[in-house]
């Protein structure tokens, strides 16, 4: 079985709106073929945290799941970068026939990805008087090409700064050793937790020297990782998700 936790942060102004399409979305997967259980669970310390815990026959039928939620899109887009390479990466190998399968290489795409490489817009009507520290994820350099590898020596692009390009106002600068890890590899942060946190700190630590109030990305679990750090150490940097970004009128 594949058990999986999904920790969502909301607000006071929204929470009730997020319960009440959590507890839609509990109802309805419960009824999702391979879903062994779904439950919602609010803290009891923390009103602005709830957790959503969701249990699977196996790796397929979660896999299935998702192709039935997205075979009728001509486009699947996601906010993450590791998520969209698990799809590309892991579900040949997890599905039957899956040239037939809605979540194909050439429909899923990370949200910068899409933005840069197909909807190509000429402008933003955003804008965020604000500098940022730009994060790479491994996956979105890699994997995915959302800018170049250092490693390769090659001319410098990033698709995610040719977007924030387009903000009015920012300010966009870059970590020291601009794409190393940042330490949460999934796993590698539950099994190696000491080192995944020493390499969170180095990494949050080279972003802030940037002189930025804001670490911003495409990896959700990247942002997360260095946003836990910053809480507890109560650094003077906070982390953004680029989409917020590209969608603000501040």
């Amino acid at each position: 079985m594949i058990r999986l936790n999904v920790f969502i942060r909301t607000t006071e102004s929204n929470r009730e709106e997020l319960v009440n399409t959590a507890r839609e979305l509990v109802a309805a997967s419960l009824k999702d073929e391979g879903c062994v259980a779904y439950d919602l669970f609010e803290s009891s310390t923390r009103r602005d945290v709830l957790m959503i815990c969701e249990t699977w026959s196996d790796a397929k039928a979660l896999a299935e799941r998702m192709n039935a939620l997205f075979e009728r899109y001509d486009y699947v887009v996601g906010p993450s970068a590791s998520c969209v390479v698990f799809v590309r990466e892991g579900y040949p190998r997890l599905l039957d026939n899956y040239r037939e399968h809605a979540c194909l290489d050439s429909r899923i795409w990370e949200i910068c990805e899409f933005l840069h490489d197909v909807v190509k817009p000429a402008r933003l009507d955003a804008r965020f008087p604000h500098r940022v520290s730009l994060h790479n994820s491994c996956h979105g350099v890699r994997m995915m090409g959302l800018s170049s590898p250092s490693e390769l020596h090659v001319p410098y692009h990033s698709k995610l700064r040719d977007l924030l390009a387009m903000v009015e106002g920012i300010e966009v600068a870059e970590p020291e050793r601009r794409d190393e890890c940042c330490g949460f590899g999934g796993m590698f942060s539950v099994e190696e937790n000491a080192v995944s946190v020493a390499m969170g700190r180095a990494k949050v630590a080279r972003h802030t020297a940037t002189g930025a109030e804001y670490i911003t990305g495409a990896d959700s679990s990247c942002l997360m990782h260095m946003q836990g750090i910053i809480d507890r150490e109560k650094l003077p940097i906070k982390t953004i998700h680029i989409v917020q970004i590209l969608n603000s009128h501040a």
